[in-house]
């Protein structure tokens, strides 16, 4: 599998994909899955996404993420999957993960972005532990805190997460969990460096 940044030749995969999931975030999507998709390509949201696909040319997941251009910051705004009956899915559903990931930990740091945010449905840590162990960089180079825990219907203090109302209209359902990453020091680069002549 590798990761890409989306092109236009890849949307009927996309809405398939979209359509595979029945629930995002706990909230039945199927109902209004046709107006979430026509959202979703209207206002040029899948510009800058990045798709996971295999050998094939096959899609297996998109990443919807968000470059901030006033804050030297990220989003991972949402994650779709390719949905399957298997008892594995939530494990294949993270390698998938984890190889857009990696993907955009890459993106990021190229563009001197070292702090993200994103919001996750999660419980005693399971699927951060699982996404740690596929992903290098998640487990290795950055440093994780649990900035809220939203309860099933209730609403995050922050306005840049509460997207559960403003994409599908309601609260979420299951308990959500708003993460916040760093770029460990070692890892960046040293702003003084090419500045220390010039003060």
């Amino acid at each position: 599998m590798k990761a890409i940044y989306y092109e236009e030749k890849y949307l009927s995969q996309v809405e398939e994909i979209i359509r595979s999931n029945s629930k995002m975030h706990g909230i039945n999507i199927t109902a209004i899955v046709d107006r979430f998709i026509e959202n979703f390509v209207s206002v040029n949201q899948l510009k800058g996404s990045v798709i996971v696909v295999d050998d094939n040319d096959i899609i297996n997941g998109i990443v919807k993420t968000t470059w901030s251009d006033k804050l030297p910051i990220w989003t991972i705004d949402y994650a779709f999957m390719k949905h399957v009956s298997d008892r594995n899915l939530v494990r294949e559903t993270i390698k998938t993960c984890s190889v857009g990931i990696e993907f955009l930990f890459t993106e990021a740091e190229n563009r001197g972005l070292f702090e993200v945010f994103y919001g996750v449905r999660d419980h005693n840590n399971h699927r951060f532990d699982m996404l740690a162990e596929s992903s290098y960089s998640f487990k290795n180079k950055y440093e994780f805190v649990d900035l809220e825990v939203i309860r099933p219907g209730a609403k995050s203090k922050y306005a840049l997460f509460d997207y559960q109302r403003m994409i599908l209209g309601e609260q979420n359902k299951k308990t959500v969990v708003i993460r916040h990453g760093h770029l460990k020091k070692e890892f960046r680069p040293d702003p003084w460096k090419d500045n220390i002549n010039t003060l």
